[in-house]
């Protein structure tokens, strides 16, 4: 989704299986994220599923890097539109 291509898209069914799921293959991650995303994506990735992140932990992680941003990018009175995201806090 950050990249917004899939991954593996030139994959075939095969290749995914031999390589993602039997080795443990993983795209190589951008080194233009943040350390907090790309954290999210290698856990994610984890062959356990039980290290994997829950989307609701996802979500605070995500919710937090929000607030964040919005933090940083109030000038004066005026905020950016990252005011008006709900990270699922409906």
């Amino acid at each position: 989704i950050i990249e917004m291509e899939p991954p593996l898209k030139f994959y075939s069914f095969r290749h995914h299986q031999a390589l993602v799921v039997e080795k443990g293959y993983r795209p190589v991650l951008n080194e233009t994220w943040t350390q907090i995303w790309s954290n999210i994506v290698k856990e994610s990735w984890s062959h356990d599923p039980d290290k994997r992140p829950s989307f609701a932990k996802i979500n605070e992680i995500l919710s937090s890097e929000a607030d964040d941003l919005i933090d940083e990018t109030v000038v004066g009175n005026k905020y950016s539109c990252l005011d008006y995201i709900n990270f699922g806090k409906y």
